[in-house]
């Protein structure tokens, strides 16, 4: 195709396609702590260990998407108004045989208050924490989503440090902000640089 232009012959200009290589994957995780120890699973795709949670739907608010994974992944149901913003990472990852990159911002939320439903009854967190055998009876009642999830433990974080290199670096590195005794949560950019980050709602 031409155009013409005062009767003079001008070849469109040829632009050289450029791949889109960045896309928005932004998540949210949620984190259960049961005494001393937090709830960790064993993703089905690579085998890494993590805390519950998955990208967001479209329009979805954070917040939503982490109660949503948590229900769809374990049926742990959290009470949104029971749960608290603690780590937000920045995050930019490579991989694929394209090498696609991928970046966007990972939420972590603290869920102080939920259910699970075995089928006959609901049992909230405060019963369960007092139960003799709290985290074997939680892990009993949880129903894993056999797409996405393989395993699940309870870990402190001691034997989490032990175990590091099962998690990936940015789910470590939620986990051990969540339990750090800041009254701010910070974000943590691609050199790992804390910034203080004061607004809690999303």
């Amino acid at each position: 195709m031409c155009i013409v232009l005062a009767e003079k012959r001008v070849e469109p200009l040829k632009t050289k396609k450029v791949e889109k290589t960045l896309s928005p994957c932004h998540g949210a995780n949620v984190l259960i702590k049961l005494g001393e120890k937090i709830l960790v699973t064993r993703r089905r795709t690579g085998g890494r260990l993590d805390l519950p949670g998955g990208g967001l739907e479209t329009y979805e608010q954070p917040i939503e998407a982490g109660k949503r994974e948590l229900l769809e992944e374990v049926r742990i149901n959290a009470s949104l108004g029971e749960v608290e913003t603690v780590a937000v990472l920045n995050q930019i990852v490579i991989g694929g045989r394209k090498k696609k990159v991928d970046y966007g911002f990972v939420f972590l939320f603290k869920a102080h208050d939920y259910t699970v439903f075995d089928g006959e009854r609901t049992y909230n967190a405060l019963e369960i924490s007092k139960m003799p055998n709290p985290h074997e009876f939680l892990l009993s009642k949880m129903v894993l989503d056999p797409e996405e999830v393989i395993d699940a433990e309870f870990m402190g974080v001691d034997e989490i440090l032990e175990r590091h290199k099962e998690f990936s670096l940015a789910y470590l590195r939620m986990i051990l902000l969540s339990e750090s005794k800041t009254s701010n949560f910070p974000i943590y950019g691609k050199l790992g640089t804390p910034v203080e980050f004061r607004n809690k709602r999303y």
